[in-house]
């Protein structure tokens, strides 16, 4: 796949940014693992491994976003890890350690408090925006997200996630929405950018009422408009590790997917198993490499 660069995000209003591979657990940590912060991700987005490109920058972006997580909860993971089960934990031991951390300022633009939507919003755009809003400035302009930076600079992007696709921090990083709740919206613009692959829960607003577990007004199945356009539908593991193709779309919750206590392994594959589908489909999308946002 070629060089890949590695990061973790943060969310919290004064948050450690690091450049390394780390391992999480639970939602809030699930939400994210792995590698390159927005800056990183936009320096990734300009190199293509054409001539002419920076010096080293990488091919391939995998950004792990940890939401909701601060130092407190690391240094919670070094002490369960190191002091209770006496194994390293990777992200104090290596990232920390080895890697490059800085600091981010994820507060909102008019607030001291920030929500998930403005906190994602500032990593994607490098601007603050008020809570509930994606992507949007205040005075109600677009901001380039940094999906939309690496889609435009010939890169195959990805979205994974343990709860809905069209959850703020999944979509503060692809789309543009001035309420975080506009769920349809969401899915729309989903449709319309066109992620190689596109994984998590919320089957419930890609499909109209009437059909189980659907919420749609409009009456459009947009599962069916996906597949329309060349995606491949998982709907559960086996789907999943079948799925060969280039273009991905996993849909394995109506809602958020579950806990890893809860989780049937028939029903919701692990976040291992969509890492691997989510590589294997983004290494073969495109020649310029990949942006993954897990």
């Amino acid at each position: 796949m070629g060089p890949t660069r590695l990061a973790t995000q943060f969310r919290p209003a004064e948050a450690p940014l690091a450049a390394a591979n780390t391992n999480r657990s639970r939602r809030a940590l699930l939400q994210g693992m792995a590698a390159a912060a927005f800056a990183l991700a936009l320096a990734g987005c300009a190199g293509t491994g054409q001539p002419g490109d920076a010096a080293g920058a990488p091919r391939n972006i995998i950004i792990l976003f940890a939401d909701g997580t601060a130092t407190t909860q690391w240094d919670f993971g070094r002490h369960t890890s190191e002091v209770l089960r006496s194994e390293p934990f990777a992200t104090t031991g290596t990232v920390f350690r080895e890697g490059t951390v800085g600091l981010l300022s994820t507060s909102p633009h008019d607030a001291y408090v920030t929500d998930s939507a403005a906190a994602a919003s500032a990593m994607s755009t490098g601007v603050k925006v008020v809570n509930g809003a994606l992507s949007l400035a205040p005075d109600g302009k677009m901001l380039r997200t940094a999906m939309q930076a690496a889609k435009a600079s010939g890169k195959a992007i990805g979205l994974v996630t343990t709860a809905t696709v069209y959850d703020a921090t999944p979509a503060a990083f692809a789309v543009n929405a001035r309420s975080r709740r506009d769920y349809q919206w969401l899915v729309d613009e989903y449709l319309s950018l066109a992620p190689e692959v596109l994984m998590g829960g919320g089957a419930d607003f890609f499909l109209p009422q009437g059909v189980p577990g659907g919420k749609r007004k409009d009456g459009k199945d947009v599962i069916a408009a996906f597949r329309a356009k060349g995606y491949q539908l998982a709907r559960n593991t086996a789907d999943l590790k079948s799925a060969t193709g280039p273009r991905l779309l996993g849909l394995f919750a109506d809602e958020d997917m579950d806990f890893e206590l809860d989780r049937n392994p028939a029903a919701q594959p692990t976040t291992a198993e969509m890492a691997a589908a989510a590589l294997r489909a983004l290494s073969q999308a495109s020649p310029n490499g990949f942006v993954l946002r897990w």
